[in-house]
């Protein structure tokens, strides 16, 4: 059996398990399969076994069905965090020697034994600071230095590599983290717009004394998603827009300090300006005059 892709799954194929003997091929190539069955009276073919084939290009790459943002709960945060490894990953299964699966369900543990194994090594970092270290050393380019692509083989956006590629190595040393603690998270539900009542169900216990509210730009995440245009339009309707903003951040690390070059690569129609593109900062203090502006047109 051949399986041709639509055109919405593009290039991705898996590995799975069929009942007949059987061949996974991207829409490209099931066109052209299709091509030559139409044009012969009496079309032949073969499947052939070769075992498995290491260093496949692209690698990584955004398969069809990884879920994509933006959140529409909080358009500012980006989601997906962080994209891990997810298709055809081969591993042990119960009742058999061995199963390969795809899915959520093979990326989540991935990540999962990422993130427990930079505790190991950094037993007193928070888990806000563990997130952080895993999305801001995060590789946006495959194997071969190109940008990461989806399933039709284009450059994928940050609403389908979020971070990027998680890159285990880089993560336990990021140099600098951006931490939270559950209190700035339960602020920014209240920034949200929720009630008392309903953050109290969320954070299982009754609030004494609700925190001020924190909106996305307050909340000390890796990755935000400016929102300069939205601003604007709702402002007066005009074609451009601007958002201020501050960064903090925890440099890791003995020693009295670092420098820091920041750099910026704004997408088409935006432009960035930061306060100081270079700054020395003491280590294990957190910095707040990391300002930034963003203008988009």
């Amino acid at each position: 059996m051949i399986l041709a892709n639509q055109a919405t799954d593009g290039y991705s194929t898996l590995a799975d398990a069929h009942v007949l003997p059987a061949s996974h091929v991207g829409f490209a190539a099931g066109d052209q399969i299709k091509a030559y069955i139409n044009s012969s009276s009496s079309p032949t073919a073969a499947l052939l076994f070769k075992g498995t084939i290491l260093g496949t290009s692209p690698a990584p790459a955004i398969t069809s069905f990884s879920s994509r943002g933006p959140s529409l709960a909080s358009p500012g945060i980006l989601k997906p965090d962080i994209t891990g490894p997810g298709v055809s990953v081969l591993a042990a299964w119960p009742g058999t020697t061995f199963n390969i699966i795809s899915g959520t369900s093979m990326s989540t543990p991935h990540l999962s034994g990422i993130a427990a194994l930079i505790k190991s090594v950094h037993p007193d970092w928070s888990p806000a600071a563990i997130k952080s270290a895993m999305m801001t050393t995060a590789s946006v380019q495959d194997h071969s230095g190109n940008p990461i692509v989806n399933e039709q083989l284009l450059p994928a956006d940050l609403f389908a590599t979020g971070a990027g590629h998680v890159n285990p190595a880089k993560a336990s040393n990021p140099g600098l983290v951006y931490d939270l603690s559950a209190d700035d998270y339960i602020a920014y539900l209240c920034g949200l717009g929720y009630a008392s009542k309903q953050v109290s169900v969320i954070a299982r216990g009754r609030l004494i004394a609700p925190p001020s509210a924190v909106s996305r730009e307050g909340l000390e995440l890796p990755f935000h998603l400016g929102d300069a245009r939205r601003q604007h339009d709702l402002r007066d309707g005009g074609a451009e827009g601007e958002e201020r903003g501050q960064r903090g951040v925890h440099i890791l690390g003995g020693g009295r300090g670092a420098i820091w070059d920041v750099r910026a690569r704004p997408p088409a129609r935006a432009a960035l300006q930061l306060r100081k593109p270079r700054e020395e900062i003491l280590r294990g203090v957190q910095d707040g005059g990391r300002r930034r502006r963003l203008r988009a047109t």
